[in-house]
């Protein structure tokens, strides 16, 4: 939507934080966006939060999980 190309391999916060400002100013609403082994990044409003993503070893069933990820 704003024209940045994603790199599954590379996360840079600052570069995440404002594809989402302008996407926040754009739309007026708070933005969420999924960061891979990084986490999820939210931006509302001018507030900015990065939420670890959770370490997890072992079998992994990715069924559902964008859906577990908007859910709440």
């Amino acid at each position: 939507m704003t024209g940045r190309r994603a790199d599954e391999d590379s996360f840079d916060e600052d570069e995440t934080f404002a594809a989402l400002e302008e996407l926040q100013a754009r739309t007026d609403r708070t933005v969420i966006v999924t960061c891979n082994r990084h986490g999820i990044a939210v931006e509302k409003a001018g507030e900015r939060k990065l939420v670890p993503a959770v370490l997890h070893s072992g079998p992994i069933d990715i069924c559902g999980a964008g859906d577990a990820s908007t859910a709440g």
